[in-house]
């Protein structure tokens, strides 16, 4: 982590399409679709979704988005390293 990033911090990660050097604007636009879609992908938003989604006595749709949600994560780190690979 430290060889890649300059930093021990495990938050210091940044994405293929990411900029190098990026300012917290340019992060968080509320115009950009990326600062929704970065949103929507973070743990407290699912989670939040999940309890809404149990309340109403959902619990096989929870599990489904569950999977769905580790197929995305594992399909993108995966082509995150094939991208860094080249």
């Amino acid at each position: 982590m430290y060889r890649r990033t300059g930093t021990g911090d495990v938050f210091a990660f940044r994405w293929w399409f990411e900029a190098d050097k990026a300012t917290a604007d340019e992060v968080y636009d509320p115009r950009s679709p990326a600062t929704w879609l970065r949103s929507l992908g973070r743990r407290d938003t699912y989670v939040f979704v999940w309890m809404i989604a149990l309340v109403c006595g959902a619990p096989v749709w929870v599990v489904c988005h569950g999977l769905a949600i580790a197929a995305v994560n594992v399909s993108l780190l995966v082509l995150h390293f094939g991208v860094l690979r080249r």
